[in-house]
């Protein structure tokens, strides 16, 4: 006799496997059993099994998917596959789960939504950002309790380190990363719609590109979103950094707030005062969020509910890269 809990298939055992879904996987084991893995790299996918244990792994996904004990799959593998695994998926009839962007392309992505629509299966993007508590804590204060006042301008800045010695091949090859919007900034923008809920008309961009991928390295766009609100975003891809960092500065007429760390001043009589209020501390909020994305996965299932994120966020992202992209 089966067991009660759902079963978890993850094709794609790299870094945000490992740090993210499958740690979440195993906190939530009274819910959910990893029951499968699938790489192309056997090396990385026999070490991965080792340390984390799984029923079964594959090589290839499709084998994975005909499999009738995968009762949902999470898709963390390289950009260009998340398209056609994601529908392939959804036609073998799972649930899926599927790293950020959707697609490549707007294309690719109105073709899954349809194929989606189609089915009776729950698809939804990995906009695990979107459930860290200091972010959503910032939308609650700041975008919709004023607390600053009125926002008149936002930073958004990406710095991701360049690890030449171990970087997948797929990150260096603009037909398999997209670009680095696809890439280092997907989350970015990702966040950007969760907060202001606005897709940009009009911008001001210089990227420049490195001269061995073709893929934009480092750069900065400039957003107006109306005749109050103006959103900045700086990213930059290379080796010579310390480590990755996210951070969100948002400026308004009474305070500032800030993410990475998690702060918010007021502005009271020419002085500054600190209004942060206090979150639970955990070791990371990044590595909370996967968890949050992952039970709110399973919620979703379990009680045949719609998500809070689909299809249509991935597609607003992508219609935001192809603006800047054309």
């Amino acid at each position: 006799m089966r067991e009660s809990r759902l079963n978890i298939g993850i094709i794609g055992v790299g870094h945000i496997a490992q740090i993210g879904y499958i740690p979440s996987i195993k906190k939530l084991k009274d819910r959910v059993n990893l029951y499968a893995l699938c790489d192309l790299d056997e090396a990385k996918l026999y070490k991965a099994r080792e340390i984390h244990g799984a029923n079964i792994i594959y090589t290839d996904f499709e084998d994975l998917l005909s499999d009738p004990d995968v009762d949902c799959v999470i898709i963390s593998t390289p950009n260009h596959l998340h398209y056609p695994m994601s529908f392939a998926s959804i036609s073998f009839g799972k649930h899926t789960l599927c790293e950020l962007p959707p697609a490549l392309n707007l294309e690719e992505a109105r073709e899954l939504k349809f194929k989606i629509e189609d089915s009776k299966n729950i698809y939804m993007p990995a906009m695990n950002y979107s459930m860290r508590p200091d972010i959503v804590k910032i939308k609650e204060l700041i975008i919709e309790k004023k607390l600053i006042g009125d926002v008149f301008h936002a930073k958004f800045i990406r710095k991701k380190k360049r690890y030449s010695f171990s970087e997948p091949s797929w990150m260096r090859d603009p037909n398999s990363a997209g670009s680095i919007f696809h890439s280092s900034l997907v989350h970015s923008f990702e966040v950007f719609l969760f907060l202001f809920q606005r897709i940009p008309e009009s911008f001001i961009k210089i990227f420049n590109k490195d001269k061995d991928t073709g893929i934009e390295s480092e750069g900065t766009l400039y957003i107006k979103l109306d005749e109050k609100i103006s959103i900045l975003f700086e990213v930059l891809w290379e080796p010579y950094i310390e480590s990755d960092k996210f951070q969100i500065e948002i400026y308004g007429e009474k305070g500032n707030a800030y993410l990475s760390p998690f702060k918010i001043v007021q502005k009271h009589f020419g002085s500054v005062i600190d209004v942060t209020p206090r979150l639970t501390e955990f070791e990371s909020f990044y590595r909370l969020s996967f968890e949050f994305l992952l039970e709110h996965f399973i919620n979703c299932i379990e009680k045949k509910e719609k998500p809070k994120f689909s299809i249509d966020e991935g597609i607003k992202i992508l219609e935001i890269i192809e603006k800047i992209r054309d």
